[in-house]
Order: C-alpha cells, then structure tokens, then sequence
C-alpha cells in the first residue's frame, strides 16, 4: 500500500548520513513512535535499527558508537519486554551486542559480557525461528568472534570455532 512504501521510503532516509540531520531525526521519530504505543512491535524494532545505524556510522568515522549501540540495544529489550520471544527483536538485539563486544575488543576491554549476551539472544532467537537462518547466523558470528578474542589472548578458541560451525551446519 502507500502507507507501507513511505514508511519504508522514511525508514531508509532516517538516519542516513546523506540527509542533513539525517543521524538525529532517524533515532527521535522512532522515540516518538514507541512514546505513541510503547509495546508496539514495530516502534522497537525501528528504533533500535536506527540506533544501530547510528552506532555503525559512528564506528565508521572513528568516533564512540558505545552511546547509540547501549541505545540500539535498549530499544530491542523494551521491545522484547512487551513482545517475548521475536526473533526480530532478538535477532536485532543479538547483532547489537556482537557490535559491543567487538567495540569493547577495539578499546583494550573484556568483550565477553557482551558476546555472552550475543550468544544468548541468537539462541533464543533459534528457539524462537528454528527455520530462520538469522538466528544461527548471528551465533555463529558471536562464537567465531569469541574463538579469536580467546585465541589472541592465547587461549583455546578450538570450542568456540566448532561451536560456532556447529550453528552454521
């Protein structure tokens, strides 16, 4: 319908860097929206897509996506809070806290909190969508990290590595 093409239409300028004001009016449209109907499914989603393309664009220009990543991920809990067990929403969720842990990797810092919490909404997310891809498609990402973080540091990745083939297989 017209209504879904424009909001698909709005949803691919909010927040892009080619629009002037593009990276703030994406996130506060979605805030809006959630602050119109707080357990809405979509209102979650998009609000913390849109923080999770901030955050990207931040690590792409080299400044602190930490802000709009914490944001990204809070908007898919609440969502998660009144729509248990989406895969979307987990899925988001589960990208959301590989990217932390890997910008906590970047800064010198432990990126085994966020991992464990990549691994944990991937899961759910499988449990969830077992005929989806997305899901083992996010925990084989966050265990293949996790086996080169711990092979880097000098520990053994080897369980990590098979079981992210293992959730790819």
């Amino acid at each position: 319908s017209g209504s879904e093409r424009a909001a698909v239409g709005a949803r691919s300028r909010a927040g892009d860097r080619r629009v002037p004001g593009g990276d703030r009016q994406g996130p506060a449209g979605r805030e809006r929206g959630r602050a119109l109907d707080p357990g809405n499914l979509a209102a979650a989603f998009f609000e913390g897509d849109a923080y999770a393309s901030v955050a990207q664009r931040a690590r792409d220009r080299g400044d602190d996506p930490a802000p709009a990543a914490a944001r990204a991920a809070d908007a898919y809990t609440r969502g998660l809070a009144a729509n248990p067990g989406v895969p979307l929403l987990l899925n988001g969720l589960a990208m959301t806290r590989t990217s932390q842990a890997e910008d906590a990797w970047s800064r010198g810092e432990a990126p085994e909190p966020y991992t464990a919490l990549a691994i944990a909404a991937a899961t759910q997310a499988i449990v969830a969508a077992p005929d989806q891809a997305f899901g083992y498609a996010n925990l084989g990402d966050a265990l293949a990290r996790r086996a080169r973080w711990l092979w880097l540091r000098g520990g053994d990745g080897v369980p990590a590595i098979t079981g992210a083939i293992d959730a790819l297989v």
